[in-house]
């Protein structure tokens, strides 16, 4: 309809267009919508209003810049290159304001010590993450596994949850059993690691204006730490270790959309927080771990390269199949996913060859048995020991394996210039940054004004 209508198409012809859409939509669903030529009308004169504001108004500040990328076109939320480089950019524009861990270090979480001035005081760990796109229809297991991936988050970052928060947002058509199941979800997870939820939100997406029944939101989780953990802090000669790996909201989703609804099985545990959970409590095994992570962001390709720009990583690859359970190893072979560019959800350590005894150990008695699956060597690079003991380079690719049938039919066609995405990216984010900084501006400005304005009286 913006579109439409910025393109200079007449309103009565999209008020056609946009009744056209919403009586087809009500016939859809079995319905007649006797409002359907009002309300039609009333979106369009919404949408209208907010076209071609003046640049003059508020300094331009409510126009909308574009960066002629779209989100699919620069592989955002895809766990690859170019998500990894539009989270770089985006991290610029966040001040750290004393942060000890911010968006810069693309960590599991961000950390802050309390008090800020306090070399002693407590370490508050923060997390965030979404709910996985094609789980809409499943909000039950959506909220079980955005639960899960966000204490998940903090125990590898050392902490012991103390909260977690909702955000969570469904379209106008949804029904609202899919809210209840949805928190019931994350409620199972709670109750389980007895974690309170302690706040939440809960909206429409787009209020009256987006049709749907889709379901979207995130999950925070707040923790305490008395040290953290880095998933860059290997060190040269430490052992690589990976937990059990049975899956989260990505291979739920690899099996439902493959037509194998009894693949989600494996994915439904707590083993992974279980040993989260006994790693925090457990000071001295803690701190023989020098990197600590969990494996979602692109598989382990994509969460051990920053770790390979600065030292080398060997991978042997029967060794990963090996640490993964049975039946999504037997998923992910026969949907043809490679199961080292996939999120698995297990937990990834490195240790000192002499630490390794007591940290498998203790893993294994909380049902969490890790395997070794490489090294870390002088030099640089991820270079992996394939299946039939040839050598291999590897590098991250723009999007993760394709873990879908539609997923692999966008992955099949070639990735975007680099060099092209990269200079519309970093000119969208000098522009935002102007933008942010004139909004502090306006914004200080404005609150000193009104300062003024109660003080002398209208």
């Amino acid at each position: 309809m913006r579109s439409r209508l910025a393109a200079g198409e007449s309103r009565t012809a999209v008020e056609g267009w946009v009744l056209e859409q919403l009586t087809t939509h009500a016939r859809s669903q079995g319905a007649h919508d006797s409002s359907a030529r009002t309300r039609a009308a009333a979106l369009v004169q919404e949408v209208a209003a907010t076209i071609d504001i003046p640049s003059a108004i508020l300094d331009g500040l409510l126009s909308t810049p574009t960066s002629g990328w779209t989100m699919d076109r620069a592989g955002v939320g895809c766990r690859g290159s170019g998500d990894t480089l539009v989270h770089q950019l985006l991290a610029q524009l966040l001040p750290s304001a004393g942060a000890l861990v911010g968006p810069l270090e693309q960590d599991d979480g961000g950390v802050v010590r309390l008090p800020p001035d306090d070399t002693g005081g407590t370490l508050m760990v923060a997390t965030v993450d979404g709910v996985h796109s094609r789980l809409s229809h499943f909000p039950l297991l959506a909220g079980f596994h955005v639960a899960r991936a966000a204490l998940r988050d903090l125990y590898v970052m050392g902490a012991t949850p103390q909260a977690m928060l909702i955000d969570v947002h469904l379209a106008n058509d949804a029904d609202v059993a899919r809210l209840f199941d949805f928190i019931a979800g994350i409620g199972a997870v709670s109750g389980a690691l007895q974690v309170p939820v302690v706040a939440g939100s809960t909206l429409r997406i787009g209020g009256d204006l987006v049709l749907g029944d889709r379901l979207s939101g995130c999950v925070a989780a707040v923790g305490t730490a008395v040290q953290v953990r880095s998933r860059v802090g290997a060190k040269e000669g430490d052992l690589l270790l990976l937990s059990r790996g049975a899956g989260g909201g990505t291979i739920t989703t690899t099996a439902l959309y493959h037509g194998r609804p009894q693949d989600v099985a494996p994915t439904l545990n707590l083993r992974t927080l279980r040993a989260g959970a006994m790693l925090v409590a457990s000071p001295q095994l803690l701190r023989t771990t020098h990197l600590l992570t969990d494996v979602t962001n692109g598989g382990l390709v994509g969460d051990l390269a920053p770790l390979a720009q600065r030292l080398r990583v060997d991978l042997d690859e029967g060794a990963v199949h090996a640490s993964l359970d049975p039946r999504v190893l037997r998923l992910l072979h026969d949907v043809h996913v490679d199961p080292l560019r996939v999120s698995i959800d297990a937990l990834l350590l490195s240790v000192a060859p002499q630490d390794l005894p007591p940290i498998q150990t203790a893993l294994a008695q909380v049902g969490a048995p890790a395997t070794v699956i490489g090294k870390v060597c002088g030099g640089r690079g991820l270079h992996l020991r394939t299946l039939g003991g040839a050598a291999e380079l590897l590098e991250v690719s723009f999007r993760e394996a394709p873990y879908t049938p539609l997923k692999a039919v966008v992955a099949a066609g070639p990735p975007p210039p680099t060099e092209e995405l990269e200079g519309a990216l970093v000119a969208a984010m000098e522009r935002a940054r102007g933008r942010r900084d004139l909004l502090r501006e306006r914004a200080e400005l404005g609150s000193s004004t009104d300062a003024q304005y109660e003080a002398d009286g209208p």
